[in-house]
């Protein structure tokens, strides 16, 4: 009997008893379903593994696997035929020393079983409405869990590795440490140095780094690492049963055990792991790695404990100084706080508010006097009401006109200009509130309010507004109503012009009527329907005076005169029409060069003029103009002579244009014919450059011509746009590997207010490195000084234009822009391996990809989920959210009210996408904070550079868009919230620093109440040791002296008169009449005279509760 289970898995079951006797589970596919198991059955020796189908169409097994590697310390890895390719480490209890981002999630728990009969890892989903899988890719070289969504049918990825170029296997070599923040990624670890440091400095890092001082087995110790991925454990041992100290002892007892850590990390961690020989596949992780205890030599460790020292000095010393200096200023600042507080409440309202008697002059101002008089010294009885800035008072003049008189209470530093703000409508899209003088047509405003989109351009960035601001945003309107699509949504797959650039780009091509929407194209009239179209431009016009007056727009509609024609619209980005196709490569960057002709000769020029500088010249014999045919044809074309023109022989004497072919075939799959550039010392064929992408030859026979719109450029190749020209220099991928025609996926700047570089799939985004910051791109902290290549990004009125040179000329590299794998890589020949070696990939990691988690979201690599709204936000769909669709992204937790907002700072963090921004270069951040916060479409701000103490401006209007949270490294921005959630959370932090202060204080009263009970007990020792009897405190003199009456207490204070005070002797010094033992006695001493049963006379010395005295010390006076 078969039966499909709900689960998935297949079973084939005897048709008597049910007993499963083959079942679909026991040999995966590519995909990883609930419930599944991956690993060892070692009972039955059999192996549940992933293997990837060989190509998308092709489910027969690829070489492209998934399983367990069995040994002491089992660990998933990812096989590419024989060789690993990604490993997750091994299990440490918690999760994979290597997944850090393994944590509990609401989509789905993980277990890894590890007995005598199993080792496997499985999940389950938490929800049954969820559906989930796991599917191994061998065409993009990845393994990936996907989502279902249903709302749009598709399957959305959630998570995938390799995450990023530290995952790949062994990249570092051994003793390596890979930290993908780092320029470059490969370093070794402290204490270890490169094997071969002409290779490192070359990015051959294959060799890896050996130990700084070489090891002496008993003299050695170790090295905490900590936040790292464990090293491959394929030679490593393990007992469960050991401690870290007994492991410690263990390793270094054998002098071929290189590290040792927990195996077992839940709660104070347990067990023993440790590693014989080298450490391969180390990276460090920002938080949540594990410690390692690493092998050293003695004198390592004794260098590094007096650095440490040093460093520790210089910290204590640091933080003193900084401590004292923050007391000073701490004193100093409050003392001018204060001074300044007097000194503001002490102005009188006159001084207080000279801006607004500026720029309202006919306000009339009256003295304090005429005030008082008017409201009876404002008496209580006209009173009119209180405010949140002072009370209200209703008064009158002595002309009989009523007032009403706001007294501004003491603390309030409100004046003119917020009395005149309650008393003043605002500007809104539509209609000036601001009633206008008889001779005034325009005027400014500190506070831009209104809808963005909607808003004339001179309002909308300097507050300046007119009679023709309505006028713009008549036209708007008009525009969305003849075309049936609002501005500020609109998006058209051709371009990426908003609905006015639309709309200006089918007037100038006379295609007006393509914007007219087909409800009403319908029942139109197309007279009527282009005069409104031309109608519309006019009233969108950039400057304002050459729009029309509202009253001529209602002339205009109701006549037939002819209409004057329209000049460019605000808010639109002219494009030379000439930017057409972006010329790409597979791999270096570089500029359009060819143009296509037909003939019946292969001539090449380059223009004297365009001959570029040597420097920007192709470095010769590194490449080659060649012809790409199939080996069979070759035959066919004949040598043709290279032609150039004066004053550039020196640039190409290396380049050979003619017909070439590998022996190989290399390229016979090829179905076209094209002209390339290529490597020519590199025996590895690499195509560099193509020319004839756009119309290949498909025979024996045709022409190529460079002419003079360019020339060939290998270095120094510029990224970007040539503003006066119009011309676009981007890059397009290779369709496939084996076809060099133009694929859908580019690479290049988005010019806006703020460009940043952008990979595109199609028309959508894909990837955004971030706009530049003077230091780097704000999404790419791995862009650092490094010692391979140079970079450099340009903005001036010319060119806006991304850069690298290399600055090692022995070093070849390249750019890859890759449609198959969907990424961006940079290359490095390695010479001695003869292969190109992956310096660096885009994206990274799962947060790299653009837009997928909505406005105002924030993907966290480490979090679980890795996405999660920025704080003061929270879902839009909270169902939809928790079923891992984020598209929707977030809103605000409290609706913004303008006036009352702040800005909240977030550190770290990568700005969001800048398609909705403005920069001015010369603001400082606090002129860009008021800015900001006085133009109500303004979500957030920060610097446009970073550099120094970081300078310019940028703002964002509308929702934010792209962002991702950096362990380290990224830049602050500051988004505009609520003012009572501003409020709150600053309520939160001084409850928060409060119980802070409370706990250190109630910690520091502990101390004192321990200090104080020690002391007394202390002194309580002290007392009792001073109060011990004679008989036991000098049992020495006792010894010493036995001949020494001794008297019981008894018999002494009988013949003391029980020590009456009559018989007391003190002060000595007054007595004359007494016995010569008494006259030698000390004196301040408490004596007493008695007399014994025989008649004998005594003194008696009566001791203090806290004297130590004794025999001893009596004797010595006697």
């Amino acid at each position: 009997m078969l039966q499909l289970l709900d689960s998935g898995n297949l079973v084939l079951r005897d048709g008597n008893s049910g007993t499963p006797l083959w079942e679909s589970f026991d040999y995966p596919s590519d995909t990883f379903l609930p419930g599944l198991k991956m690993g060892w059955d070692l009972r039955k020796g059999t192996k549940w593994h992933l293997t990837a189908w060989k190509s998308p169409d092709d489910p027969s097994p690829g070489d492209f696997t998934y399983g367990i590697e069995m040994h002491s310390y089992p660990e998933p890895v990812i096989w590419k035929g024989t060789k690993k390719f990604y490993r997750t480490g091994p299990w440490n209890g918690l999760r994979f020393s290597g997944s850090p981002d393994l944590k509990p999630n609401p989509v789905y728990d993980y277990n890894f079983v590890s007995t005598e009969f199993e080792v496997y890892y499985t999940y389950t989903l938490k929800n049954e409405s969820v559906i989930s899988r796991i599917v191994l890719n061998q065409t993009s070289n990845t393994c990936e869990r996907y989502i279902w969504i249903e709302d749009s049918q598709v399957w959305h990825r959630y998570t995938s590795v390799p995450r990023d170029y530290c995952d790949y296997y062994g990249l570092c070599g051994s003793n390596g440490n890979c930290i993908s923040t780092g320029s470059p990624v490969c370093q070794c670890l402290q204490g270890f140095k490169p094997k071969s440091l002409e290779k490192w400095s070359l990015m051959d890092w294959s060799q890896g780094c050996v130990h700084n001082k070489p090891l002496s087995c008993h003299k050695d110790g170790f090295v905490k690492f900590v936040d790292i991925k464990l090293p491959d454990t394929t030679y490593s041992w393990v007992n469960e049963s050991m401690g870290l100290k007994e492991c410690s002892a263990k390793c270094l007892n054998n002098c071929s055990c290189m590290a040792y850590t927990n195996s077992d990390i839940r709660k104070s961690g347990s067990g023993c792991v440790m590693w014989f020989g080298d450490l391969v596949d180390i990276r460090q992780f920002p938080s949540g790695g594990q410690e390692l205890y690493i092998r050293m030599s003695g004198s390592e460790l004794e260098a590094r404990h007096v650095h440490k020292i040093k460093k520790a000095v210089a910290v204590v010393a640091a933080l003193a100084a900084v401590s004292g200096m923050l007391l000073v200023g701490f004193y100093i600042c409050r003392s001018r706080t204060n001074l300044q507080v007097k000194t503001e409440r002490s102005r009188s309202i006159d001084y207080q508010n000279n801006e607004g008697q500026k720029e309202d002059l006919e306000l009339p101002f009256l003295d304090l006097s005429t005030i008082a008089c008017a409201t009876n010294n404002f008496a209580i009885n006209n009173k009119l009401g209180e405010g949140g800035f002072g009370s209200v008072y209703k008064g009158i003049l002595d002309d009989k006109q009523e007032i009403a008189v706001k007294r501004l209470s003491k603390s309030s530093g409100q004046g003119v200009n917020e009395f005149k703000n309650e008393m003043h409508p605002k500007i809104s899209d539509f209609g000036m509130a601001r009633t206008f003088g008889g001779d005034q047509s325009e005027g400014s405003t500190n506070r831009v309010v209104g809808t963005y989109g909607y808003m004339a351009p001179e309002y909308a960035f300097d507050g300046q507004f007119s009679t023709k601001s309505d006028v713009f945003s008549f036209g708007i309107l008009l525009l969305e109503i003849i075309s049936g699509k609002k501005s500020r949504a609109f998006c058209h797959p051709d371009h990426s012009h908003n609905l006015i650039g639309h709309a200006w780009i089918l007037w100038n091509e006379d295609r007006p009527l393509e914007l007219i929407d087909e409800f009403l194209r319908k029942s139109c009239t197309v007279s009527e329907m282009l005069r409104c179209i031309h109608l519309s431009l006019l009233c969108v016009q950039q400057r304002p005076e050459d729009r029309p007056s509202i009253s001529s727009v209602i002339v205009m509609l109701g006549s037939e005169s002819p209409l004057p024609q329209p000049k460019q619209p605000g808010f639109f980005l002219e494009k030379d029409s000439n930017e057409g196709h972006c010329i790409s490569t597979n791999g270096s960057m570089l500029r359009k060069i060819l143009s296509l002709n037909t003939g019946m000769e292969i001539t090449s020029h380059v223009d004297r003029d365009l001959c570029p500088h040597k420097s920007f010249a192709i470095r010769q014999g590194e490449a080659i103009v060649e012809w790409m045919l199939e080996a069979d044809e070759a035959q066919n074309w004949k040598n043709v002579e290279t032609k150039t023109s004066g004053g550039c022989q020196e640039q190409v004497e290396n380049l050979g244009i003619g017909p070439v072919f590998r022996d190989s075939g290399t390229y016979s799959s090829f179905k076209n014919h094209y002209l390339g550039i290529w490597y020519k010392k590199i025996p590895v064929q690499t195509v560099a450059w193509v020319a004839s992408r756009f119309n290949p030859i498909n025979d024996s026979s045709g022409l190529l011509m460079i002419n003079n719109t360019g020339s060939v450029v290998l270095m120094r190749m510029k990224m970007g746009w040539d503003l006066r020209k119009g011309t676009k220099w981007c890059l397009t991928a290779w369709k496939s590997p084996d076809d060099p025609s133009l694929g859908d996926f580019t690479y290049g700047i988005e010019m806006h207010s703020y460009p940043e570089p952008v990979v595109l799939k199609g028309t959508n985004k894909f990837y955004c490195i971030g706009p530049w910051n003077g230091l780097r791109f704000s999404g790419s902290l791995d862009l650092k000084p490094n010692p391979v290549y140079d970079f450099n990004f340009v903005s001036n009125e010319f060119e806006v234009y991304y850069t690298y040179t290399l600055k090692n000329e022995s070093v070849i590299s390249r750019v890859v822009l890759n449609q198959t794998s969907s990424t961006r890589e940079r290359y490095i020949w390695i010479e001695d391996g003869l292969v190109w070696h992956r310096y660096s990939s885009v994206p990274r990691d799962y947060c790299d990809f653009y837009g997928l988690f909505g406005s105002n979201g924030n993907c966290i690599i480490t979090g679980s989920p890795v996405c999660q709204c920025l704080q003061g936000f929270k879902p839009k769909s909270l169902e939809k959210w928790s079923l891992m669709d984020w598209l929707q992204g977030c809103v605000r937790n409290k609706p913004l009210s303008c006036y009352k907002d702040g800005f909240d700072k977030f550190v770290d963090l990568k700005l969001p996408d800048t398609k909705y921004s403005l920069v001015n270069e010369s603001m400082g951040l606090k002129e860009c904070s008021a800015k900001c916060l006085n133009n109500c479409s303004c979500m957030a701000y920060t610097n446009s550079d970073i550099r120094g103490s970081g300078c310019g401006c940028v703002m964002w209007f509308g929702d934010l868009v792209d962002i991702r949270q950096f362990p380290s490294g990224g830049q602050d921005l500051y988004i505009r919230m609520l003012g009572s959630e501003l409020e709150a959370r600053h309520v939160r932090e001084i409850k928060k620093a409060v119980a802070v202060v409370a706990a250190l204080a109630v910690v520091f009263g502990m101390l004192l109440v321990g200090f104080y009970i020690h002391r007394s007990r202390t002194n309580l020792q002290v007392e009792t040791g001073r109060s011990r009897s004679i008989d036991y405190q000098n049992n020495e003199g006792q010894k010493e002296d036995l001949e020494l009456p001794f008297l019981d207490l008894s018999t002494i204070a009988c013949a003391t008169g029980n020590f009456a005070i009559n018989n007391k002797l003190v002060p000595l010094a007054t007595l004359q009449s007494t016995t010569s033992l008494l006259k030698n006695l000390a004196i301040n001493k408490c004596e007493f005279q008695g007399i014994l049963e025989d008649e004998q006379e005594i003194a008696v010395k009566r001791l203090s509760r806290s004297s130590g005295q004794g025999v001893n010390e009596f004797k010595n006076e006697d």
